[in-house]
C-alpha cells in the first residue's frame, strides 16, 4: 500500500499557493522590484556621491587643492530563510467557511480528500504568515532604516541601510 502521507508534487503545491488570496499590505507599494540571484550573500554598497565641493580660490600661480573623493562602503549579509513546517494531523478538525458546509458533507469525504483539505488550509495559513513577515520587514526598513533578523537560536543580525539619523522623525506624546 502506498504511503497515504506523500507530499504534494511541486505543481499541485504551487497551484495551491497561487490560489490563496493575500491580505492588503500597506508597505508593499514601496518595494516594487525583486532582484534574484544564485549567490548566497547579499551585498549592500553605498556608492560614492559625486563631490559637491567648490574649487578653491588661489593666488595667481598658487597651488590648488584636491577635491576628488572615491570611497564606497560595502556590507555583506547572508539572509535568513523563512520556513514554516507543519505536521498533518489526520484527526484535526477542518475549519469551514460560509457555504462550505453545504458543499462538503463530512460523512462523504474520503481520507485522501480530508488530507488534501488540511494541506490546503495549512498552505494558506503558511503563505499568509510568510507574507506577514515580508510586510514586517518592509515596514521596519521604512520606519527604522534597519531590519533586525533574530534567528530561532537567539542570534541577531542587524541589516542597516545606512540612513542618516537626521532623516528619522520621532514623535513625542501628543503628536
Amino acid at each position: 500500500m502506498a504511503n497515504p502521507y506523500e507530499l504534494w508534487d511541486t505543481r499541485t503545491s504551487l497551484g495551491m499557493m497561487r490560489a490563496t488570496k493575500p491580505e492588503t499590505w500597506q508597505f508593499g507599494k514601496y518595494f516594487t522590484r525583486q532582484i534574484t540571484t544564485t549567490d548566497e550573500w547579499i551585498d549592500f554598497e553605498k556608492l560614492p556621491v559625486p563631490s559637491r565641493k567648490l574649487a578653491a580660490f588661489v593666488k595667481p600661480l598658487g597651488r590648488g587643492t584636491g577635491i576628488y573623493t572615491d570611497s564606497s562602503v560595502t556590507k555583506r549579509f547572508k539572509p535568513a530563510n523563512i520556513v514554516v513546517e507543519e505536521q498533518i494531523d489526520p484527526f484535526r478538525l477542518l475549519s469551514t467557511a460560509p457555504g462550505i458546509d453545504s458543499m462538503l458533507n463530512a460523512m462523504t469525504i474520503s481520507p485522501a480528500q480530508r488530507r488534501n483539505l488540511l494541506r490546503a488550509e495549512m498552505t494558506a495559513q503558511a503563505m499568509t504568515a510568510i507574507e506577514r513577515r515580508w510586510e514586517w520587514m518592509r515596514a521596519k526598513s521604512i520606519i527604522d532604516g534597519a531590519v533586525t533578523v533574530r534567528y530561532e537560536s537567539g542570534e541577531a543580525v542587524v541589516v542597516d541601510f545606512g540612513r542618516a539619523a537626521g532623516q528619522t522623525l520621532t514623535l513625542s506624546s501628543g503628536n
